[in-house]
């Protein structure tokens, strides 16, 4: 019996192309956790979203998710908290700013504070999330800027929300002590996901997913704490209410330390820029953590091989419903077309698009990539000029 090379070659193209969208599958699924917002004292923003996505868990007094599997000894707990620290408005000025400090114990990043200024932030209010921006000096104003300035603290930060007075930031609904938190998704670069603590958000993941397979002995308890930023108070309550377990397994950057709990077993996950805004971990890392996950918890490998996703969140999408809206869409996607000085062709090419016709058919494009647009007599003439392009970065040399 003779093999057709056809079918051969194509089970040697079909083979590779599996694993990587099971890759890109498993990706997708990370970074629906790392995007979470889940600052300390408001993880009901998350947690609603997970038992929307994974039906069977519920949540305690202090806001812990709790999922049991199986019956009997032993008696495990595996754990991950959801929080991470972030900044509260404790001060709104008669100008409309708002000032913050940090929220949470946990050590933070020595820069951390520095990794927020002139970034999107989002205040989380009880009806919506409001937009802003974390501002900085411009460029354009300043003379004589030193060229190593100091690095940005608590003091230096102040948000920008669009208001000119404290009775605007009062009618966007933003109160003292709401939180804020920085405005990024779930970001996938190569075998990467990244995001501010992708390694315990991808541990939860690694908990929510075992939680779905079958406990082959004994009883597992499945938790996803809150208040992790304030010393674990969350993973705490919730143990001393479960009475007598024999095994507590938490998955965590730092081991986990609890007075009165002596047993206590921590697995760390493997990241890259620990503690920063990219803090990044290998979708093949994450594997390996799941299957981690999965042994301390008596879980069977059947029925959770699949990573739980979870739905993406709105609350970062402002809705824009005012006379400005549409001129307020065309410059925020302007602004987002990448256009580094010489490699100004996606950004001309936006703008040409948003020209109206007749406009359009007379504008041309010169040999060093000028949009031009000649309108009116030859005779007094008014010019208006604007750049196209932006500073940025090209790549210059690959390492090894």
């Amino acid at each position: 019996m003779t093999r057709s090379p056809k079918l051969l070659a194509l089970l040697l193209i079909l083979l590779p192309l599996h694993v990587v969208v099971g890759q890109k599958v498993d990706a997708a699924a990370l970074r629906s956790w790392i995007a979470l917002d889940a600052p300390p004292g408001w993880e009901h923003l998350a947690t609603d979203q997970i038992m929307k996505a994974s039906p069977g868990w519920h949540r305690d007094a202090l806001g812990n998710l709790i999922l049991r599997q199986g019956s009997g000894s032993p008696r495990r707990v595996v754990a991950c908290g959801l929080d991470r620290a972030g900044f509260a408005v404790t001060e709104i000025t008669e100008t409309g700013y708002l000032r913050l400090r940090e929220v949470g114990s946990t050590r933070q990043h020595p820069l951390w504070t520095q990794f927020h200024e002139g970034q999107r932030i989002k205040v989380l209010t009880r009806a919506r999330a409001v937009p802003g921006v974390v501002i900085v000096k411009s460029t354009h104003l300043q003379r004589g800027r030193q060229p190593n300035a100091p690095v940005t603290t608590l003091d230096d930060l102040w948000v920008d929300v669009g208001a000119t007075s404290r009775s605007d930031v009062r009618a966007l609904g933003i109160e003292m002590l709401n939180p804020v938190v920085r405005d990024a998704v779930g970001w996938a670069y190569g075998d990467f996901v990244a995001g501010p603590s992708a390694g315990v958000r991808v541990g939860c993941a690694a908990v929510a997913t075992a939680a779905s397979g079958r406990v082959e002995r004994g009883e597992t308890i499945f938790l996803l704490t809150t208040l992790r930023s304030f010393g674990n108070d969350g993973l705490e309550a919730a143990l001393r209410s479960l009475g007598k377990v024999d095994q507590v397994t938490v998955i965590d950057q730092n081991p986990v330390t609890l007075p009165g709990f002596a047993a206590m077993n921590t697995i760390t996950p493997r990241v890259r820029y620990a503690g920063s805004l990219v803090e990044s971990v290998d979708v093949k890392d994450a594997e390996s953590l799941l299957a981690a996950v999965k042994q301390k918890a008596g879980v069977s490998g059947q029925g959770s091989s699949r990573w739980v996703i979870l739905a993406e969140s709105t609350t970062s999408k402002p809705n824009l419903t005012d006379g400005f809206a549409a001129t307020a869409s065309l410059l925020k996607s302007l602004a987002d077309v990448p256009s580094v000085s010489g490699h100004e062709r996606p950004v001309r090419e936006a703008i040409v698009a948003a020209l109206p016709p007749w406009a359009r058919s007379r504008t041309t494009t010169d040999k060093e990539g000028n949009l031009i647009l000649e309108v009116g007599p030859d005779r007094d003439a008014h010019m208006f000029i604007a750049h196209q392009d932006e500073v940025g970065f090209e790549v210059a040399t690959i390492g090894d």
